[in-house]
């Protein structure tokens, strides 16, 4: 695990300058530290708590949720699982999309390992504020999903083993933009994985009807992808109804005995085999 100087905040930054970008870089950032502040919280994140600590913003808006046990429970299965993959790879590489304030990289990370955070560039300017000190295999990469060339602008890494993580991007793409990117991954980087966050066709119908957002791809099993490309392998998927159901009110709970419910919201891990 890395470690981050103790530096003052000298001035809080206001979080309109992120909030075109990213609205819910915020909310996970909230929901993040939330969890970690408890006693018994499923993890700790002293880095994010400092980023909170930076930003003016009124964070009574983004109140106790279902939500907020989602964001615990994702972080949990993601800091698991790529705590697995740097040690299988100790010398390989994390290529984090739609990085956003994730501090996955203090709370995991060796100095062997090579972490590269991808965003919008506004995303990564207001970062670079918040007083994270420079470590030389964390690297800001500015950039976007939706760029056609991004996978040819990484492939300086596709000699190692590469860990791709997207997480709450993939929703918001349509699904040739995803499986243009998988193919490509499949193409380029023969030592990659690929561990991302994917919602139920249900969920997202449910999620357009009633709260109108702007979710364009779902996959309801993990293996669904195999037949994009015959280099993709389906490893596992980890569905967060399986996991911390005390956290939840007990109506809730009971509705994830229906596989309806219990398969809405998931954690996947593919790989690309020869």
């Amino acid at each position: 695990m890395q470690s981050i100087s103790d530096k003052a905040i000298e001035k809080r930054l206001s979080a309109d300058m992120v909030l075109g970008v990213s609205y819910s870089a915020l909310v996970s950032l909230k929901y993040r530290v939330d969890e970690s502040l408890k006693a018994n919280g499923l993890y700790k994140d002293p880095v994010g708590e400092r980023f909170l600590a930076q930003i003016d913003c009124d964070w009574n808006r983004f109140t106790h949720s279902p939500s907020s046990w989602g964001v615990a429970v994702r972080t949990e299965i993601l800091d698991t699982v790529v705590s697995d993959f740097i040690k299988r790879n100790p010398r390989g590489v994390v290529i984090n999309f739609g990085a956003g304030l994730c501090t996955r990289f203090w709370r995991i990370s060796t100095p062997e390992i090579t972490w590269v955070e991808i965003d919008f560039p506004e995303m990564i300017a207001f970062r670079k504020k918040l007083n994270e000190p420079f470590v030389e295999n964390h690297i800001f990469f500015p950039g976007s999903l939706s760029n056609p060339n991004i996978l040819k602008e990484l492939a300086v890494y596709s000699d190692k083993p590469v860990l791709f993580i997207a997480e709450g991007v993939l929703m918001y793409l349509a699904e040739e933009e995803v499986k243009g990117l998988f193919c490509g991954v499949a193409e380029i980087f023969p030592y990659s994985e690929i561990l991302f966050e994917a919602i139920s066709s249900s969920f997202m119908f449910l999620k357009r009807m009633f709260q109108k957002t702007q979710f364009k791809w779902s996959l309801d099993r993990g293996d669904e992808v195999e037949k994009w490309d015959k280099k993709i392998k389906f490893i596992e998927e980890w569905f967060y109804a399986d996991r911390h159901k005390e956290m939840l009110h007990s109506f809730r709970r009971a509705l994830f005995v229906f596989p309806f419910f219990r398969k809405t919201l998931k954690i996947v891990h593919i790989k690309v085999v020869s």
